[in-house]
């Protein structure tokens, strides 16, 4: 599937284009979290009703002074940590980020906006409902995806039966 489409599912309307700096998804032997820290993707989508082209560079928890240890121990298993900048002017816009730790019931988000000292103040709600928006979307068919691949075999192969 296209980077592209891929984004598309996360958010069908306000995701228009997705490209990775480095496309690293067929060089086997990596990791996922491998094969986007240190990178940036390149998205056009809508923050409320603006349109933006994004550069958005992820990076290691660490870099931002976040200790895994004490994450770890708290629960948490996956950090997203990320930059966001404008691509055509490359203005920071917000670091973000996304903290993810398992529950008895699935899984957990905790989601961090960081502005920069004079962001404007209207562009905190957008970016909260953009984002509300995503995890809410995902959330409506990621669990049965999840159960129809995890219930097909250790490797998430989907048997035949109308996959």
């Amino acid at each position: 599937m296209a980077r592209t489409e891929r984004y598309k599912l996360w958010h069908p309307q306000a995701h228009f284009f997705a490209q990775p700096r480095l496309d690293l998804s067929d060089v086997p032997g990596l990791t996922d979290r491998e094969r986007y820290i240190d990178n940036t993707s390149w998205v056009d989508e809508y923050i409320g009703p603006t349109r933006s082209r994004l550069a958005i560079t992820f990076h290691d928890p660490s870099d931002i002074a976040l200790d895994q240890s004490a994450l770890k121990s708290a629960g948490y298993g996956t950090m997203v940590c990320a930059l966001l900048t404008d691509s055509d002017q490359g203005n920071q816009l917000v670091r973000l980020v996304h903290a993810v730790r398992a529950t008895p019931w699935g899984s957990e988000m905790r989601s961090r906006f960081i502005f920069p000292p004079g962001a404007p103040d209207f562009i905190g709600p957008p970016m909260l409902d953009h984002c509300w928006t995503e995890m809410t979307h995902l959330a409506s068919f990621l669990p049965r995806l999840f159960a129809r691949v995890t219930a097909n075999g250790p490797h998430g192969r989907i048997a035949a039966r109308g996959a």
